[in-house]
């Protein structure tokens, strides 16, 4: 490839890239902002990460599923994402000595 093609070629991921996140936009502003479809909208990012998780956690085996365990249990008590991320993962550290 010549530079002129690289140039060419980053020039179009961009108008690309850029397209995208305004059709995104203006999407974004058509939906409905109350509603049944409001509230999935709303859950759909924890669905992902749970989804992302779980299936490593399981991988993981017990170790993973207890360090899933301690986090939603630390969750509830500290109310405290950080906190309880790193309980998880120190849960998960300890788990695997054993």
């Amino acid at each position: 490839m010549t530079h002129s093609e690289i140039f060419l070629l980053f020039g179009l991921v961009a108008a690309v890239n850029y397209t995208l996140k305004a059709g995104g936009l203006f999407l974004a502003e058509r939906l409905p902002k109350t509603g049944l479809f409001r509230r999935l909208i709303d859950a759909l990012p924890g669905c992902i990460l749970v989804a992302l998780v779980a299936g490593g956690a399981w991988r993981q085996g017990t170790v993973g599923l207890a360090a899933i365990g301690v986090t939603v249990v630390a969750t509830r008590f500290t109310r405290s994402l950080f906190l309880s991320l790193l309980l998880g993962i120190g849960a998960a550290l300890v788990a695997q000595q054993f």
